[in-house]
């Protein structure tokens, strides 16, 4: 189990995270000191032992103005924190910039999509600017290796990537929400996105399978409030939050 922590006495220090471990007499617990307010579990580096992404929308102190993202490799006495590795938009490999308020990072779920045996990463930026749309939002999928988090072949998706339904519009919030999970039993994760504030605040939902080169937006498909029966009254916000 992962929490965080936020001392607002101690703004230099004021974010971290505890990683709980079982054991034969209880829970324990390391600190790992993470900055952050997000956190998914997975295992990146296909070893048999879950790593760690904590993610910091607001940015983690270390000059990521727009958010950042820190994982670390987990081992046979827990979280590994010296295989730390700090990735922002200004990291090599990383579409976009590390621009102020992007907050890259607010949302995170792992899962292998391409079905390699190492687990992938979603990550959503939900105030991303896209061309002339202010603050519509968009996901960065990283895929997992051997060493890790690998920033190579990495891909972004919004709602102008072609075969997304939809068109960025300012304040969409797409990626507000993300989940991977192998929603059609083929062995591979599919990527569910949620847009708080689509159309408004209705919200609103899209699925990406996974495929053997990650996930794909051929056959995407959205999900409107309404059309699954949810009243529009007072703004929903459809897929502002999705159990991982």
């Amino acid at each position: 189990m992962i929490t965080g922590f936020y001392n607002p006495n101690s703004y230099s220090a004021a974010f971290g995270s505890l990683v709980y471990l079982g054991s034969a007499t209880g829970m324990t617990y390391q600190d790992i000191l993470a900055e952050g307010d997000t956190v998914a579990t997975g295992d990146l580096n296909g070893d048999g032992y879950d790593d760690v992404i904590v993610g910091a929308p607001d940015g983690d102190g270390q000059g990521n103005v727009g958010g950042a993202i820190t994982s670390y490799l987990g081992g046979d006495a827990g979280v590994r924190t010296d295989t730390k590795r700090v990735i922002d938009q200004d990291t090599p490999g990383v579409p976009g910039e590390d621009e102020s308020s992007d907050y890259f990072g607010n949302a995170i779920s792992i899962g292998d999509i391409d079905g390699d045996g190492h687990d992938d990463a979603a990550v959503g930026g939900y105030y991303e600017s896209v061309g002339d749309a202010s603050l519509t939002g968009s996901v960065t999928v990283f895929r997992g290796s051997s060493p890790g988090l690998s920033t190579d072949g990495v891909k972004v998706f919004h709602q102008g990537t072609t075969g997304i339904p939809g068109a960025n519009e300012d304040n969409d919030h797409f990626g507000s929400a993300v989940r991977l999970a192998d929603l059609n039993a083929d062995g591979r994760a599919d990527l569910s996105i949620g847009a708080q504030d689509e159309n408004s605040g209705d919200g609103a939902l899209w699925s990406l399978r996974g495929s053997s080169t990650g996930p794909t937006a051929t056959g995407a498909v959205s999900f409107g409030a309404s059309s699954v029966g949810i009243s529009m009254t007072g703004s929903p916000a459809f897929g502002a939050v999705m159990a991982d």
